[in-house]
């Protein structure tokens, strides 16, 4: 899905390589990429990680199809969900995981398993024990309010607050992303936007804590957080 970093990274460059900090898998929105991620890529490599601790694929068509047109399939689920247990098993220890945008939908059904709400189609159990630290940036996390009148806004696997999707990865009463979980969001951004369903659209249940900003937009905020982002995974957010 497009050359070299832009549809995929991460992975040792020998297999003596040695981890020092815990694998971080990185999941992108939606009409995004992998390559989406890079600036946050370099800056976590100045920040001691190494290739070999960081991780993308392109879930998805790449952007292909429209912003209000895309919905969450159960092959999008699958497809993030096999990724977090193939980086998980090749790394040999928990993961962290951010995700942006809708990526933060999609990866929280492949973390929550159970069945697609669109297929019936089985995933299976939960992969929180494999997941240190979760964090949501910008995220369709109770839906958004873009859209709703739209494809993606339908009330099986679409954005909408009220659809058997959100309402699905809303359901547990427990922190089931990860040990950890944080959210961080923008009070301008003019995608998310705010009100869904008497929460805040990009408000992730049962988080530990969230970082608010007022005026970034929804494009940006992915690249303008990325220091929250790595102090959150490091368990320094607030220190």
């Amino acid at each position: 899905m497009g050359p070299g970093l832009l549809g995929s990274f991460g992975g040792k460059s020998c297999a003596t390589d040695v981890l020092r900090n815990r694998p971080v898998i990185f999941v992108h929105g939606i009409m995004f990429r992998a390559g989406n991620w890079m600036l946050n890529y370099y800056h976590f490599l100045l920040n001691g990680y190494t290739s070999a601790e960081l991780y993308a694929t392109t879930w998805g068509d790449g952007g292909a199809t429209l912003l209000c047109q895309k919905t969450f399939t159960c092959e999008d689920v699958k497809q993030v969900r096999q990724f977090i247990i193939a980086v998980n098993e090749y790394t040999g220890t928990q993961v962290d995981v951010i995700g942006f945008s809708g990526g933060v939908a999609i990866s929280r059904k492949a973390i929550l398993g159970g069945c697609c709400v669109d297929t019936g189609e089985a995933l299976g159990d939960p992969l929180t024990e494999s997941i240190n630290t979760y964090v949501a940036v910008a995220g369709v996390a109770y839906g958004m309010e873009s859209c709703l009148d739209q494809e993606a806004g339908n009330l099986i696997n679409g954005v909408n607050c009220n659809s058997a999707y959100m309402r699905d990865v809303n359901f547990p009463p427990h922190r089931y992303e990860g040990t950890y979980s944080y959210f961080i969001y923008s009070e301008s951004d003019e995608i998310i936007r705010k009100n869904c369903c008497g929460h805040l659209c990009p408000e992730l249940k049962n988080a530990l804590a969230f970082k608010c900003e007022k005026y970034m937009l929804h494009p940006s905020i992915i690249v303008l957080t990325e220091d929250v982002q790595l102090k959150m995974v490091q368990h320094r957010f607030g220190i």
